[in-house]
């Protein structure tokens, strides 16, 4: 049975189709993540995964025949990206150079820089349109797309390019003020 069969089925009140369902949909988790990253880790992802399935799961809605499926391993994927950001910055941190270990203090030049880029990157969200900027702290927060979505009354598709237009939007305004000199840059050393 596939996983949107065993959705309807426990939207029909069937007898275990609940269990069923998170048996069949953690199998498959498991094989997909498990192609991708090491045993631990696919164990944490499949249960983190199917925690934000199952906080959405009474908010979804099929739009296709295989929808609950393409919508949990989009939900997958997202929780893998993030597992590879995570990831690599931790080998960064790792990797960095000596000297930026050693360095505990930072030069002035540099937290003039980082001061100078924060608050460009807090004006450039001051300057976007509301919409966009409560989509882009949604997802800094890392708010559930789906309740975000419901609370503004807006189809997830819609938050999705909120978000996208909002970066874009970011950092045209970011690389447009760098390039008026706005930002400061660090004297040679």
């Amino acid at each position: 049975m596939s996983l949107d069969d065993l959705l309807r089925s426990l939207r029909a009140g069937e007898a275990n189709a609940e269990q069923r369902l998170y048996r069949e949909l953690r199998l498959e988790l498991l094989s997909y993540f498990r192609r991708r990253v090491s045993k631990e880790d696919a164990e944490d992802l499949v249960q983190q995964t199917l925690e934000v399935i199952a906080a959405e799961l009474d908010r979804f809605e099929p739009q296709g025949p295989r929808a609950f499926r393409s919508f949990a391993f989009s939900v997958a994927y997202n929780r893998l990206r993030t597992h590879r950001r995570k990831v690599a910055l931790r080998r960064q941190e790792r990797e960095a150079p000596g000297t930026w270990v050693a360095d505990a203090e930072p030069s002035v030049p540099e937290v003039m820089l980082w001061r100078e880029r924060r608050l460009l990157l807090r004006e450039a969200l001051g300057r976007l349109r509301s919409t966009y900027r409560r989509a882009i702290e949604s997802r800094l927060r890392d708010d559930s797309p789906g309740a975000v979505a419901e609370a503004e009354g807006i189809a997830l598709a819609s938050l999705r390019g909120r978000v996208r237009k909002a970066i874009e939007a970011l950092r045209g305004d970011v690389r447009g003020r760098r390039g008026s000199g706005r930002e400061l840059s660090p004297t040679p050393s």
